[in-house]
């Protein structure tokens, strides 16, 4: 009768224990499981914001070269309009005439002056 009652009573009452620790372990588990899946989903995802700004940074880099390389041409063009202006103001021929005050677009050389044989503007 006591083995009757063990096997009756007492494993039942065990293997309900032990399904339930065992539950309780795999619901531990996922619930682990799940939490390593989001932050390596957090992760995925701020590594693609990263690599995005870092495109973004590369092209704004890039835009800025290429206007710093704009400026640098406008200045150095800039730079000669201002010394051709100067040097034809020095010029002791007729200013009036010059080309260069003139905006003379059709005669870009002055023949009284040291400008001569030399473009006066670059367009």
């Amino acid at each position: 009768m006591t083995e009757r009652l063990i096997f009756e009573l007492v494993v039942p009452v065990l293997m309900l224990i032990i399904g339930w620790v065992t539950n309780a372990y795999r619901t531990k588990q996922k619930k682990e499981r799940d939490i390593l899946d989001n932050v390596q989903q957090v992760i995925d995802i701020q590594n693609a914001h990263i690599e995005r700004c870092d495109q973004m940074l590369q092209r704004r880099d890039q835009m800025l070269q290429d206007k710093e390389a704009d400026y640098r041409r406008l200045e150095a063009k800039y730079e000669h309009k201002v010394k051709a202006v100067k040097e034809a103001y020095d010029c002791e021929g007729d200013t009036s005439r010059c080309p260069v005050l003139a905006y003379d677009k059709n005669n870009h050389v002055c023949d009284s002056c040291e400008l001569k044989n030399r473009p006066c503007c670059d367009d």
